[in-house]
């Protein structure tokens, strides 16, 4: 998953929640699987989602999270799923 973190609001902290299917500004999420020796996989655009950062984001440095996404309808894979699941990353 990735998110558009530019443009958020000056006073948000870390645990508040960021609306990834927010059409105001444009989309802020996007939905990917990279698993290596597999092909990468797109997945639908967002109907509704959002996330939680515990940390503020730093380059080199761990980042826990959770993030819940529903897919828009239609007929491409995942298409009106949801999925949900924390998550602890690298920040590139």
């Amino acid at each position: 998953m990735s998110a558009v973190i530019t443009g958020l609001d000056p006073s948000w902290l870390p645990g508040d929640v960021v609306k990834l299917g927010d059409p105001s500004p444009g989309q802020r999420g996007r939905v990917a699987r990279a698993v290596q020796g597999e092909p990468n996989r797109s997945f639908p655009a967002l109907a509704r989602g959002e996330f939680t950062l515990d940390a503020v984001p730093e380059s080199g440095t761990r980042l826990h999270g959770r993030f819940s996404v529903t897919f828009e309808d239609g007929t491409a894979f995942a298409s009106g799923r949801t999925a949900f699941h924390d998550f602890e990353a690298t920040v590139p």
